[in-house]
C-alpha cells in the first residue's frame, strides 16, 4: 500500500515530538532533524510497521519531565 505524503509528515511530526529533544541533546539540532526525516522516509518505504515500532519506542523512552 502506498503511503500518502501527509501520513509521512504526521509520523515525522510525531517522531519529532517524541524523540527530538533526546536526540538533539546528543547529536545537535541539524543532524537530529535530518536523521529523523531519513529514518521515517526509509522505514515507510520498506516497512510501515517498523516505523510504528520506532514511534512506540520513542514514546516509551522519552522522559515526561
Amino acid at each position: 500500500t502506498k503511503q500518502h505524503p501527509f501520513d509521512i509528515f504526521l509520523i515525522w511530526k510525531n517522531l519529532h515530538r517524541n524523540c527530538f529533544s533526546t536526540i538533539r541533546q546528543r547529536f545537535g539540532y541539524y543532524i537530529s532533524s535530518v536523521s529523523l526525516f531519513l529514518l521515517v522516509s526509509l522505514q515507510l518505504f520498506f516497512d510501515n510497521s517498523s516505523t510504528i515500532r520506532v514511534l512506540d519506542d520513542c514514546s516509551v523512552k522519552t522522559p515526561t519531565s
